[in-house]
């Protein structure tokens, strides 16, 4: 009797145990999963411009101390095209031909903007 017992104390203990695990919510791993989704859209619609160098003649901007570089070529390609530029020592090297590297970012209108790490004179003049 005392097995019986026994038994019967056992299978109620399981079966308290399974109800109950029923009863516990799984846990979410969505929200993880829409956290990296979201950092991936974000690395995705803002990439990192790569630093490139150009090839151009340096002009003064339509705007006080801005310039533009003209003509620019980046560097095996033969494609031309202009970038306002920002940063850099460059009031000395207007009407040169200069090698300029930097990231180009894009604007929603006017020039694509080069960000300018270095400046290395061509040619004294742009012909």
């Amino acid at each position: 009797m005392k097995r019986v017992m026994s038994m019967l104390a056992i299978a109620g203990l399981c079966s308290m145990g399974a109800v109950l695990a029923a009863q516990t919510p799984a846990p979410t791993t969505p929200a993880p999963a829409k956290k990296e989704a979201a950092k991936k859209e974000t690395k995705m619609a803002a990439p990192k411009a790569e630093p490139m160098t150009y090839t151009g003649c340096i002009a003064a901007g339509a705007k006080p101390n801005t310039y533009v570089l003209n003509d620019a070529t980046a560097t095996g390609s033969t494609d031309k095209t202009n970038y306002d530029l920002k940063g850099g020592s460059l009031k000395a090297h207007v009407g040169h031909k200069v090698e300029v590297s930097g990231a180009v970012t894009k604007p929603a209108t006017g020039n694509s903007v080069l960000a300018v790490k270095k400046v290395k004179m061509v040619a004294a003049t742009c012909a």
